[in-house]
């Protein structure tokens, strides 16, 4: 069976965001976080911006995200943490000044916490 090519859809819709010119994208639904990494589990998020892709999720998942997404770095965060909080670290850390984000998987009051 002939496996998906995940970088190439992931670096497919960086380059369209950065046509329009975003920086930086953070993806939370769980159908679209599959097409593009082929993780199989939930809770998790993509963060994708230019020389930075990586999957945030629990350690719930880490096995299963070494084993399913192997070369896609990620970031597991601690009880004490949220996937909200990784992803503003992501965010910050890019430096990005334009992020898009799934309006249908994260409400906007949610997303003006990032800020």
């Amino acid at each position: 069976m002939l496996h998906p090519d995940y970088e190439a859809r992931r670096n497919r819709v960086l380059g369209k965001f950065r046509e329009a010119g975003i920086d930086s994208l953070l993806v939370s639904g769980v159908a679209n976080v599959r097409y593009l990494t082929g993780f199989t589990g939930d809770s998790s998020w993509l963060f994708l911006a230019r020389g930075s892709q990586v999957i945030l999720s629990d350690t719930r998942y880490e096995t299963q995200l070494q084993s399913e997404c192997p070369g896609l770095p990620a970031e597991i965060r601690d009880a004490g943490r949220t996937i909200l909080d990784l992803a503003v670290d992501r965010i910050a850390a890019a430096g990005a000044k334009r992020a898009a984000f799934e309006a249908e998987h994260l409400n906007f009051a949610t997303w003006q916490s990032l800020d």
